[in-house]
């Protein structure tokens, strides 16, 4: 089994952005957007009757972009940043799919019927809702961005089947570990693509940052002592095996930040796989697994993690083409809780406690000089906890941190939304609304 504490820490550091063209957000539109429930009674109380909305922040201050007839369940961005879809429950009860295309004008609507929608992926031409229907059997629901008008819908045929919408919206990827079943659709057309995998399915399929590939783990029969990494390239109609592992055990796959890199994580071992030739580096260290935990913009170097005899966490920073790897020891005056690359430079932001003052604090560091600037240091512990996101241009930080009123609260301590502007000498503003509890979980740049 994968320790359970490596799935956690990989899941709060590793950063997945790849980069893309970028749409022209003019200086008086919004390009920070944000779920948070406000007080509406204005009773200094935010409790489960106060609705989650859609925010964005502009510089005149923070306004509400989603329709208030509805709570809004998640949202989605298309990846140039040009139109946001969000799912919402009106009063009623039913569900609604908003799409807003141009910032400024009302969201363009479409009820949601015959399922119950979970996810929305929006592109600057379609939008995808995937849902199940009263018999648990997942749908895949297609609209036109620019008028919300429906293009069509494919239903699957098994129960507990994930779908996974492709990151350049092509395909849409579903599958089954129980069968061992994979279904791919071309978008919009859902027409099936058709492609060749021998074995069986024990790992299932992760789409490449980049879009039309996908890799997984397969047996070549029930009983193999090994599990094949598999590429599998829908556009080029190609299979082949990257690496196999030596021993039947649990993986995970998880793609570097530009695709280059695959992390296969056994349990006392990780292995960097080189996507475009054969070549693999594994880590390990005696039965302490050493975490792989987040690529540089361009995927030259990553972190690793290792907790030493202390029970300390260390950090080290890995050559992806020589594999080699160095203690960064700058850090080691923080207990590190969360890290996170810059996406145009190497650079990180690290979160953590001083170890000699106690100080919750946040930190740009350099790996490559070994060079540390306090960004925000306070008492507030959940700075450790905090989501941290990197504009595009990797000017500015967003993270989350108790919120600076007086605000009660039923569903845990209330959070504010908070900016650092790296470019204004480290500039600190609240970004979110006064009377509004954020959610740390769904906050981002366009």
């Amino acid at each position: 089994m994968i320790n359970r504490f490596v799935k956690s820490v990989l899941a709060a550091m590793i950063g997945l952005t790849t980069a893309t063209a970028v749409a022209q957000i003019q200086d008086n539109e919004p390009d920070v957007l944000y779920i948070a429930r406000q007080d509406i009674n204005l009773d200094g109380v935010v409790n489960e009757l106060d609705n989650y909305r859609l925010y964005g922040v502009s510089p005149i201050g923070s306004i509400n972009l989603s329709m208030s007839d509805a709570a809004v369940m998640n949202f989605s961005v298309s990846p140039d940043g040009a139109s946001i879809a969000y799912i919402g429950t009106t009063g009623d009860g039913n569900q609604v799919l908003d799409i807003i295309s141009s910032i400024g004008t009302l969201p363009l609507r479409a009820p949601i019927s015959g399922i119950m929608a979970t996810r929305v992926v929006v592109f600057n031409d379609y939008t995808w809702l995937i849902g199940v229907d009263a018999q648990g059997i997942p749908v895949l629901q297609g609209y036109f961005t620019a008028t919300a008008a429906p293009v069509g819908e494919h239903r699957f045929r098994r129960p507990a089947t994930p779908v996974e919408i492709d990151p350049t919206g092509r395909y849409a990827l579903a599958y089954n570990l129980e069968s061992g079943g994979i279904t791919v659709l071309r978008l919009p057309t859902f027409q099936l693509v058709d492609f060749a995998l021998e074995g069986f399915m024990v790992e299932p399929p992760v789409w490449s940052p980049t879009g039309s590939q996908f890799v997984l783990g397969i047996v070549a029969a029930p009983d193999a002592a090994s599990i094949d990494v598999t590429l599998v390239d829908l556009d080029a109609s190609a299979t082949r095996i990257l690496y196999a592992v030596p021993d039947r055990s649990e993986i995970g796959l998880e793609w570097s930040r530009m695709g280059h890199y695959l992390v296969a994580t056994e349990a006392t071992r990780q292995t960097i796989i080189q996507t475009d030739q054969p070549r693999a580096v594994s880590f390990q260290e005696a039965d302490t697994l050493v975490n792989i935990a987040g690529w540089s913009f361009d995927d030259t170097f990553a972190l690793s993690t290792l907790q030493n005899a202390a029970g300390e966490l260390e950090v080290r920073l890995i050559d992806a083409v020589s594999g080699t790897g160095a203690i960064l020891p700058g850090l080691s005056a923080l207990t590190v809780s969360s890290m996170q690359w810059s996406n145009i430079e190497n650079f990180l932001v690290v979160s953590g406690q001083d170890r000699a003052s106690g100080a919750f604090q946040l930190v740009l560091y350099d790996p490559i000089a070994d060079t540390m600037r306090i960004l925000y240091a306070g008492t507030d512990p959940s700075i450790v906890t905090s989501t941290i996101i990197w504009s595009r241009d990797g000017s500015r930080i967003l993270f989350t941190a108790a919120s600076s009123e007086a605000l009660f609260t039923s569903l845990g301590a209330p959070l504010g939304l908070y900016e650092i502007d790296l470019a204004d000498n480290a500039n600190l503003r609240r970004v979110s609304s006064e009377g509004t509890a954020v959610d740390p979980l769904i906050v981002r740049y366009r």
